[in-house]
């Protein structure tokens, strides 16, 4: 297997162990109640920050691949 095949195998895995151990960990009444008691106004602030975010991040990745000729299949969709 290629060493690149192999490191993103690993990432996974450490990534399900970590979501894993923290579901296991988390009293789910808890996060019910402090999520309700949270205010909407926060939660739907943040929401949106990510959003735009991930949105800027995108055009920044696209601009850049224009700008690569290795990835010029990517700047053409």
């Amino acid at each position: 297997m290629k060493r690149a095949t192999v490191l993103l195998l690993a990432k996974i895995a450490v990534s399900i162990g970590l979501l894993a151990f923290f579901l296991f960990k988390l009293d789910l009444r808890d996060f019910w109640r402090a999520l309700a008691s949270a205010h909407i106004s926060y939660l739907v602030v943040g929401l949106v920050a990510h959003f735009c975010s991930q949105l800027i991040s995108s055009v920044r990745w696209a601009l850049l691949a224009r700008l690569n000729p290795r990835f010029k299949y990517l700047a053409d969709r």
